[in-house]
């Protein structure tokens, strides 16, 4: 068997399920996958960020060519698939041309409606076995990050490893084999999920500090204590309204050690002066 492993230049995620492995064909085993794009042109762009990278799938197909020359002997195109069948190779690497897909709609494709995602992108298909998760990291400082962190319209690079053999049997086949081995997150872009990537809380609220907070300094860091209430400003249970008795003069003085305010008795529970004084709250 001939093998080589490769990193991709920077391309596009789609088709991404990286947290748990899936059946995407009725009879198919449990696979993780994630389908990279590459932009024809072979430079990707983020217009957000005003930045444009290198991003071409040319070091994936010189790759394929290596090993199957020097498993096969033989010079190979891996968008002749008439070809590849004559030769007996199964299951070749498919390079989807993006100008061809159609758009779909509840599943299904839309005739003479081409999809406006993959338009202008050479697209692969990337899997790996069920008990073989790739691992993936984020590409500021390669931490290792949750799986379910890479979504389809984010940038990554791919580490595959490549290989071409000959089945045994009575009936041998020639077989290119592509595993997608580790993931890194390079850069955020639009969701083609619709939800978008999520934004740090410390770059949501930039520049919207609140200046006469009380919270103290460090505040949230180790284990989180609230902030103890202030003494609430007025009593519970609310005390019980009396019945009402004849107009009392207009001037009302509050008794000395009332346990409740003016301003809560009329505001807080609607008492008028006529309430308060029978209670014994006022004179």
């Amino acid at each position: 068997m001939a093998s080589v492993t490769i990193i991709t230049d920077i391309c596009r995620a789609s088709y991404v399920h990286l947290k748990e492995p899936k059946k995407f064909q009725e009879n198919d085993d449990l696979k993780y996958r994630l389908s990279p794009m590459w932009p024809k042109s072979g430079t990707g762009s983020i217009t957000a960020l005003g930045v444009t990278f290198p991003s071409s799938r040319q070091n994936v197909v010189d790759a394929i060519k290596q090993v199957v020359m020097e498993e096969f002997g033989f010079d190979f195109d891996p968008d002749n698939a008439t070809l590849a069948k004559q030769y007996g190779i199964q299951f070749p690497p498919n390079f989807k041309d993006g100008d061809t897909v159609l758009r779909k709609e509840n599943g299904l494709p839309v005739p003479g409606q081409f999809d406006p995602i993959a338009a202008g992108n050479w697209i692969l298909n990337l899997t790996a076995p069920q008990g073989e998760q790739p691992g993936c990291v984020e590409g500021r400082n390669l931490s290792p990050i949750d799986p379910s962190a890479i979504y389809s319209g984010c940038w990554v690079r791919c580490q595959i490893e490549v290989s071409a053999f000959v089945t045994k049997g009575t009936t041998p086949s020639r077989i290119i084999s592509i595993k997608l081995l580790n993931v890194m997150m390079c850069y955020d872009d639009e969701s083609f999920g619709g939800a978008g990537p999520k934004q740090e809380a410390s770059s949501a609220f930039a520049g919207m500090a609140v200046a006469n907070t009380n919270l103290s300094a460090g505040v949230g860091q180790g284990s989180f204590q609230p902030v103890a209430p202030a003494a609430p400003g007025k009593p519970a249970p609310m005390p019980p309204k009396p019945a009402p008795v004849a107009p009392m003069a207009p001037v009302l003085t509050m008794n000395p050690g009332c346990e409740y305010t003016y301003e809560y008795l009329s505001k807080e529970c609607g008492w008028t002066d006529h309430d308060i004084v029978p209670a014994g709250y006022a004179t």
